[in-house]
């Protein structure tokens, strides 16, 4: 078709140029000007009867020139006349042609368009089978997709929420073996990092061994890193750190006392007797891992009060001071000082002053470096 268009138009263009006669650059051209000269003087009469000498710039023309300009304009009006009669015949003879030419530009487009319409129409049927067999793979492609995507979201699903169990087994963890005094203490860092091998575990491992994953029931697409992650969270949190020493402080209560002294009339004034209970904090009250670190502190800072006595009727009245307590080797010693005032109407009896004595008491199990 394109090619039948440029042919007719190639045909066109060479019939008007064979038609139209060549323009002359005389025939559109303006005629050159004349130039005219006048006398510079001129001699005027004046109303009164004078005459006076008159120079005109410029100086006007003679009639003669005048004339001679005029014949000179005419003939430039009738060449004009004739070269635009002549243009105008070359401009009708040129519509003709274009007209013909574009009669016979159409004849070619009508047979050229019937040409590319049979093999538009003979192409159609294999392009709609090629479409439709590739739609078909896309739609099934697309499908297959989706279902994979659909299981991908329901394995994050179920894995997000193992995670979620893992973190929530964290919090106990961290209730019984987690440092208060620093959040960046042993302890914390070591569930720390037990809880992210337990989170990020399951991804490591299906990137180095690829995805092991139970089949069928509840659990079924999630992998089995992630159903053990919270349980084995929780065992490892206790394995590493049950043995360790997690409370900054420990206490309780004894009632193992012993008179250790005793001094009665008349070698004092005064009745007194000295109670003393060791409390073994290292070995019943100390994590294991930690129990030999506590029993090589010194200075350790500990508290001990009364909670009850029972008063020996031979003795009144009673004064009880002060306990006094030391942590020496791991074992907490408490000291208790007892006197009664001598009477000479009471018999001196060489009983203890108490007869029971209980304790409270509270060991900082922290070193005291820190």
């Amino acid at each position: 078709m394109v090619r039948a268009r440029t042919a007719a138009r190639h045909s066109v263009h060479s019939e008007a140029e064979s038609q139209a006669s060549p323009v002359r650059l005389s025939d559109v051209l303006p005629v050159q000007s004349i130039k005219v000269e006048g006398a510079p003087m001129h001699t005027a009469l004046l109303p009164s009867g004078r005459l006076a000498w008159l120079t005109l710039r410029p100086a006007p023309a003679p009639a003669a020139e005048v004339n001679r300009l005029a014949r000179a304009a005419f003939r430039s009006d009738a060449q004009h006349e004739v070269y635009t009669r002549t243009t105008a015949r070359q401009i009708e003879r040129l519509r003709r042609l274009v007209m013909t030419g574009a009669k016979k530009i159409s004849q070619a487009q009508v047979r050229s368009d019937a040409k590319v319409r049979k093999a538009i129409l003979a192409g159609d049927g294999k392009l709609n089978r090629e479409v439709s067999t590739q739609a078909a793979k896309f739609a099934m492609d697309l499908r297959r997709q989706r279902d994979a995507a659909v299981r991908r979201a329901d394995d994050q699903s179920w894995r997000a929420l193992w995670n979620f169990a893992v973190v929530i087994s964290t919090f106990p963890l961290f209730a019984a073996y987690g440092d208060r005094r620093s959040p960046a203490g042993l302890n914390n860092f070591a569930l720390m990092l037990s809880l992210a091998v337990w989170l990020v575990g399951d991804e490591i491992s299906d990137f180095l061994t690829g995805e092991k994953r139970i089949a069928g029931g509840i659990l079924e697409g999630i992998d089995v890193w992630s159903y053990a992650a919270p349980f084995a969270n929780l065992l490892a949190g206790y394995w590493l750190l049950h043995g360790s020493q997690h409370e900054p402080f420990v206490a309780g209560l004894t009632s193992g006392f012993e008179r250790t002294s005793s001094v009665r009339p008349p070698a004092s004034k005064t009745s007194v007797d000295v109670y003393t209970a060791i409390v073994n904090v290292a070995d019943k009250y100390i994590g294991p891992n930690d129990a030999y670190d506590f029993e090589t502190f010194s200075n350790v800072p500990a508290v001990a009060t009364l909670r009850t006595a029972t008063v020996n009727p031979a003795f009144n009245p009673v004064n009880i001071g002060l306990m006094s307590v030391a942590v020496v080797k791991g074992n907490l010693r408490i000291d208790l000082t007892v006197t009664s005032p001598f009477d000479p109407n009471i018999p001196v009896v060489d009983e203890p002053i108490l007869r029971s004595i209980e304790a409270a008491w509270l060991v900082d199990a922290r070193s005291p470096a820190r």
